[in-house]
This record gives structure tokens, sequence and C-alpha cells, in this order.
């Protein structure tokens, strides 16, 4: 039996969780290797949104994009080399958001 038919006779549900464990740059890589698996991937959304949200602190769609891998290809294209700065922009963000949750609540 060949890797490939194994593969595509794994429901969507278990291909998301194994999948769940690869960074954006290796899905991208994975969506490469044959069509079954470009589908497979562009299809996670739930995937794409989490990496966007964990990488670039991005919580909504641009208006130009119909899907979170849309959006993710986006963001590397216009931010892609402040990538590695984007760890203490988020850090900072999330303590922002933090004093803000805090702030309302004695308001």
């Amino acid at each position: 039996m060949a890797v490939s038919s194994r593969i595509t006779g794994l429901p969507s549900e278990v291909l998301e969780h194994i999948f769940g464990y690869l960074t954006a740059e290796e899905l991208s890589t994975l969506s490469h290797s044959c069509r079954y698996l470009y589908r497979s991937v562009n299809e996670l959304d739930r995937l794409w949104k989490w990496h966007c949200k964990s990488v670039w602190v991005c919580y909504e769609l641009d208006s130009k994009c119909t899907s979170w891998r849309q959006q993710w290809q986006l963001m590397c294209r216009d931010f892609g080399r402040y990538r590695r700065c984007y760890a203490g922009v988020k850090n900072a963000w999330t303590r922002i958001e933090g004093y803000l949750r805090d702030y309302e609540g004695t308001a």
C-alpha cells in the first residue's frame, strides 16, 4: 500500500490533529507535496487562524482575504521580515490587553 493512499484514507479530523503539530511553514511545505494535501491543508481554516493569532496577533480577516490561509500569506508578504520581532510585540500586546481589562473592571 502506497503512503499517499494511507494518508488519503484518514478522516479530516485526524489530519487536522496531526497538522496541528506543524508550524505554518511546515504546513505550507506539506501542501506542495501533492494535490490531496494541498486541498487538505487549505481547508484547515481553524489552524491557519490559530497561526495568524499566535504569530501575527491577527484576530480578524483583512477585507482582501477570504480565508485564514490567505491572511497568513498576506501577513507574510507584508510583514515577514519582522516576524522575529513579533514575539515581543505579541507579549506587549497581551500585557496591554490585560491592563485594559483591569481598567474596564475598575471603571
